[in-house]
């Protein structure tokens, strides 16, 4: 069983976060934008603000201090005690100046699927994207009744959530999956980064629904990344995990296939190829009537050496998606 690295080890259930965003929407630069602001001034936490922030983002005071929060919910940067550090997700996708990652601009839809996965699962300040993804199971939703819902679940997590503030929470994560209808200023008028995977569809009724078609732009070892950072979460606290994952569990709540919202069959289809595309480090089997993902202990292997299962680790299984 692979061992948890235990000071990256971070409890799942925590209080909600609901704020921080400023009703902005995340846009396509802006978490390149902040690592790289971090990255100049060696990332020294008052980037976003000191006095020269405003000037150095180019937008207003309200929105840098929205794409720091996007910056940190999604894990392109961590904050602890004032200072800043390069994260997971910044290090893979954006990188340094002199090493950059696999797709600093975020040209590539599988870096889009990475940061909706990050936000719609175990998101440490996107509950309202942890719960819209995991908890509605509504196939076509009416958006007058997700308030009151949203304020009903945080009252049976214990949480007084302010009813105003869940409901620009609320807007501004569902604006973030639509096209922008109108706008005001140039930073307004880019499409939300998010929009382009059309995994949440307007009505003409004025409802929404999920869209279960086919993910054509999800790469498959995007997914399998997923799965792989799923098990990790799911078991985080513990000393040792599982290294055999029931398939069932992959389109539960907090699963890749309920938050990539995929049907049943392309679940299986996609699994159905991993131990090919993976090379052996996840595939599927058959044990007594049970299918499973086993997890390789090659996952676990660097230069001879045993590594811990870290977000990092998980991250790499994405890598493929960028050749070719």
């Amino acid at each position: 069983m692979a061992k948890i690295r235990s000071q990256s080890t971070r409890k799942v259930t925590q209080k909600g976060h609901f704020s921080g965003h400023e009703t902005f929407p995340l846009r396509q630069l802006w978490l390149y934008k902040a690592y790289r602001a971090a990255e100049q001034k060696d990332f020294n936490g008052t980037v976003f603000s000191d006095d020269s922030a405003i000037a150095e983002f180019g937008v207003g005071k309200n929105m840098v201090s929205s794409i720091k929060h996007w910056a940190l919910a999604t894990g392109t940067l961590e904050e602890s005690d004032g200072l800043l550090t390069p994260g997971p997700v910044g290090s893979f996708l954006i990188g340094s100046v002199d090493e950059p990652g696999v797709d600093p601009f975020f040209e590539d839809t599988a870096s889009v699927w990475l940061i909706h996965w990050k936000l719609a699962s175990f998101g440490r300040r996107s509950t309202t994207w942890r719960w819209l993804f995991n908890h509605v199971r509504d196939a076509v939703i009416d958006r007058e009744h997700l308030l009151p819902q949203l304020v009903s679940w945080c009252e049976s997590q214990g949480w007084n959530a302010n009813r105003n503030t869940l409901k620009r929470d609320l807007e501004t994560c569902i604006r973030g999956y639509l096209p922008r209808s109108s706008a005001t200023t140039p930073e307004e008028a880019a499409e939300p980064l998010l929009s382009e995977l059309g995994i949440l569809k307007s009505q003409l009724s004025g409802g929404i629904r999920f869209n279960y078609a086919p993910k054509v732009s999800l790469s498959d070892h995007v997914f399998y990344s997923a799965i792989l950072d799923f098990w990790r979460l799911k078991h985080i606290g513990s000393d040792r995990r599982p290294e055999t994952i029931p398939i069932d569990d992959i389109r539960r709540p907090f699963g890749p296939g309920n938050v990539f919202k995929l049907s049943e069959n392309e679940v299986r289809e996609r699994l159905d190829r991993a131990e090919s595309l993976t090379e052996g480090k996840l595939a599927l089997t058959d044990s007594s009537g049970v299918t499973q993902i086993q997890v390789s202990s090659k996952m676990f292997e660097a230069d001879g050496q045993h590594t811990e299962w870290t977000e990092r680790i998980c991250l790499e299984l994405a890598r493929e998606a960028y050749r070719g």
